[in-house]
Parts: structure tokens; sequence; C-alpha cells
């Protein structure tokens, strides 16, 4: 990850994040230096967070989100702060689950003045848990069963949830990524590539990150 694209991640967070932010964080690689250099510099004050979207299984499971913001000391520097961090994965059934995190959700959106989600794009154009597909779901969250990839079962924010966000920062470094930053702006469908939400949806709200040419 490029050094000017790391720096202008986190003063944005810096920038816009306070008391009464609830920050939603997602998992996977990129965003891992980012939320290192945060605990690293300890600048970084919200009100509460959460987890974009979860591989399910049992909580903190070695291919777990949950895990790798726990393992860049994330999670422990909240604990300092006394700020809450909201988890996805409680040990019940996906359903249940679900059901649980879209009550969570639904609190925080409502509660905080200012919701920012730090998102990605993955290389066939996912974003947050939500592959292609039909996924217009009213809910603020939703279950996904068959996720192209090893974890086919997963528990993810909604494009409805996303709509509510103030801020969308989204990152997106690395050749692999390329062709499918490129078709995001393309015309197109949403359930063909969920990445054009970004732009067809929530463009306002979008800031996007990367080191590849547009």
């Amino acid at each position: 990850m490029q050094t000017r694209g790391l720096f202008r991640q986190k003063s944005l967070l810096y920038k816009y994040c306070n008391s009464q932010t609830a920050l939603f964080l997602s998992g996977g690689f990129t965003p891992k230096t980012l939320y290192e250099l945060l605990v690293t510099e300890k600048k970084l004050k919200i009100g509460s967070a959460a987890i974009v979207d979860e591989r399910f299984g049992l909580p903190m499971h070695r291919d777990s989100n949950e895990k790798m913001i726990r393992d860049t000391g994330l999670l422990e520097y909240f604990k300092s702060l006394n700020t809450p961090m909201v988890k996805i994965l409680n040990g019940k059934d996906i359903e249940n689950t679900t059901k649980g995190y879209e009550k969570t959700v639904s609190k925080l959106l409502n509660s905080y003045k200012q919701k920012i989600a730090i998102m990605g794009i993955g290389e066939d154009g996912h974003t947050a848990g939500i592959p292609a597909g039909p996924y217009n779901s009213k809910d603020l969250v939703i279950k996904i069963d068959n996720f192209p990839s090893k974890f086919r079962k997963r528990i993810t924010l909604s494009f409805e949830a996303l709509e509510k966000m103030d801020k969308l920062i989204v990152l997106v470094f690395g050749d692999g990524k390329k062709q499918a930053l490129n078709q995001m702006f393309e015309k197109g469908a949403i359930e063909k590539l969920p990445a054009r939400f970004y732009v067809k949806k929530v463009s306002k709200k979008t800031i996007l990150i990367t080191d590849q040419k547009i």
C-alpha cells in the first residue's frame, strides 16, 4: 500500500471522526496496515465501532474479520478508551446471529450523529460481504449462503445500511483490483458488479482511495 494512500486514509478518519461517530470496519487484507497505524498513532477518537461483514463461524475463528482487527491491536486500543466495539459472531446459528446484528446496527445508526464505513472491493467486484446477485433487501443486515469463496456463508451490512452512511471511504489497492475498479465506472447493473453501488447510489458520499489509474 502506497504511503500517500495510507496518509490520506488516516487523515480522513482524523478529520471526520469524533465521539459522535459510529465507525464500521471492513476486514480483509487491504485495511490491515491502516488499523495498525491508527493503533501506533493513538489519535483516533470515535463513539463506537462495528464490523461491516463477517465470515460466519465461531467467534474469533481463524479467518474471521474480527480476529484480523484484534490482531492489529485496534480492539485493545478501543478498549483503552472505553470505546465499545460491536461484534457480529456470537456462537448462535446464522439466522439468529443475523437478526441480532440487525438490531445492533439499527441502534447504532439511530444513536450516532455521524456514520462512517471503511470499505473495499474484491477482485470480482464484490463489496462488504455482498456478491453479484439480487441483494436489494430493505433489511440493514443480510445473510449470504452462496458467497463465491471458501467461506460461503457471510453476514453483512446490506446496501440499505450502506446508503445510511454519511461517508464511505473505499480502499482499492493492488493490480488485482484494476479490472473490477474499471468495471465499477462502466455502465451496467449493480447486481452484476456490486461495486457499482458506490457510483450509482452513493457517489456524493463516497471517497475512493486507490493506487490505480482510473
